[in-house]
């Protein structure tokens, strides 16, 4: 039996941007003394921290983790707008050679 698994690369891309977007959300309520739903933005990071710790453990995730992390992933997905176009280079690097 082959067993798929429900995450693929773009969801950890995604849990990533979560996690980064709640510590600066949360970092920018601390900086501007703002102080409300820190207990929430806390749990909330720290339950997207350990979601990155077990897919980066490498074992095989249960399907009903996998579900629980992929719903977890689209209630947050707000915090991060993807660009399609985020990776287009607006430089270009030439080779000069090495000078010998």
């Amino acid at each position: 039996m082959t067993i798929v698994s429900l995450l693929q690369a773009q969801d950890v891309v995604a849990l990533k941007c979560i996690y980064f977007q709640l510590v600066k959300n949360l970092k920018e309520i601390d900086w501007y003394g703002l102080n409300c739903n820190t207990e929430e933005y806390i749990e909330n990071i720290e339950l997207a921290f350990s979601y990155l710790n077990i897919i980066d453990s490498l074992c095989t995730i249960p399907h009903s983790l996998q579900c629980e992390i992929k719903t977890y992933i689209s209630r947050k997905s707000s915090f991060c707008v993807f660009d399609d176009d985020r990776c287009d280079p607006k430089y270009t690097i030439t080779n000069l050679g090495v000078v010998g």
